[in-house]
């Protein structure tokens, strides 16, 4: 257990104590083990009460009764049909994760960009996250979360490209799958201290993500650059209606959606067939995925 400094902890007995004699568990149908064994030990409501009593009652302190050891049968369990499509979206977000590092973020440094970072929370954190389905809530983090996305990174971003990030953060009425950074370098280089004065950061905003204090006379490099919204679906998942008009809303404006339809082959033979498409008009939402499993 967490937090424990030995093994031979006082609170370890009591933790195995109340797993075999007490707690109920669900893969034996709401018995205890030592109920599903068909041991009795006849124990009132107050559980607890009831084993220290008979326990006093024995002269042996590390055996509360003597019973013969029974094989437990096998118990046949799966998830829930909520809980194996979140298994599903997870796996599949790792896997279009997975690609975007190795494939696809090496052919765009070829076709160019210096630098691609790919982010599941980009400049909102892990405050995107825990309010996926509150833009309400998330679109009040700090005014200069933007601009401490890219400062962290040693990135000084133009104005023209700091615009772009904090035009889409007002346009999106949903939480994206993750966020395509396509870096270019303008050759030019500023101190932290000049990126801390122009955008008036405080000092622990553009602090390191393990909180260090960093030298004021750090260089960042001059960057612009452009930034795709990406989504993720598997086999027959659906875009909310919500969240198709935040990505009608971003089109109209100019941004760039790369969506990934995933089609799970075979989860046992690591099997999966990855469609991709960059949507750059509304109408292109409703042609894609091109096969019949759409969304």
């Amino acid at each position: 257990m967490r937090g424990l400094k030995k093994e031979d902890s006082d609170i370890l007995e009591g933790v195995r104590i109340y797993y075999n004699f007490i707690r109920p568990h669900i893969a034996l149908n709401g018995k205890s083990p030592t109920e599903m064994a068909c041991i009795n030990l006849q124990l009132k409501q107050n559980r607890w009460e009831s084993l220290i009593g008979q326990s006093s009652k024995h002269k042996k302190k590390k055996q509360l009764v003597n019973y013969e050891r029974v094989d437990m049968p096998a118990i046949k369990y799966s998830f829930n049909h909520s809980e194996m499509n979140n298994w599903k979206g997870r796996i599949t977000e790792r896997l279009i994760e997975c690609y975007i590092n190795d494939v696809l973020i090496p052919t765009l440094r070829k076709q160019g960009w210096d630098k691609v970072i790919f982010s599941p929370h980009a400049w909102f954190g892990d405050e995107i996250e825990e309010n996926k389905h509150r833009p309400d809530k998330w679109k009040l983090f700090p005014v200069h979360m933007e601009v401490r996305f890219l400062v962290t990174k040693g990135l000084f971003p133009t104005r023209q490209f700091l615009t772009v990030f904090k035009k889409l953060t007002n346009l999106l009425e949903n939480a994206p799958d993750g966020f395509l950074i396509k870096i270019k370098k303008t050759r030019k280089t500023k101190p932290l201290k000049e990126a801390i004065k122009e955008f008036q950061l405080d000092r622990w905003v553009v602090s390191s993500c393990d909180y260090r204090e960093r030298d004021e006379n750090e260089i960042l490099s001059v960057v612009d650059g452009d930034i795709e919204v990406v989504e993720i679906k598997s086999d027959k998942a659906t875009l909310p209606s919500r969240q198709k008009r935040s990505y009608e809303n971003i089109l109209r404006e100019g941004y760039v959606l790369r969506f990934f339809h995933v089609n799970i082959v075979s989860f046992e033979k690591n099997e999966f067939e990855i469609e991709e498409k960059l949507l750059t008009a509304p109408n292109e939402l409703k042609t894609f995925p091109t096969k019949g499993k759409a969304k």
